[in-house]
């Protein structure tokens, strides 16, 4: 995917899914056929995106608390951003 491609993406899951996104390694190598060797630079970009849209971004084995639950980044999930409603 290219910078546009990412951006549209990234938008569209913000908006189908509101505070709490995932991303799936399947939704992004198989069904938007995103070669393995590229996919970190999937990672940055759609962690800038989410970044400025003030998510917090967490990738590959992080734990995080979601609705007073803690969880941990699973091992099919690219990033998971949850948007930050501290302000």
């Amino acid at each position: 995917m290219d910078k546009d491609e990412i951006d549209s993406y990234i938008f569209k899951k913000i908006n189908e899914c509101g505070d709490y996104v995932r991303i799936s390694y399947y939704d992004i190598v198989v069904r938007h056929k995103e070669p393995i060797d590229e996919l970190e630079e999937f990672i940055e970009e759609a962690k800038g995106i989410f970044e400025k849209q003030e998510y917090k971004v967490y990738l590959e084995t992080k734990k995080y608390v979601y609705n007073h639950c803690e969880r941990t980044v699973q091992s099919n999930e690219i990033i998971v951003a949850i948007k930050n409603n501290e302000n």
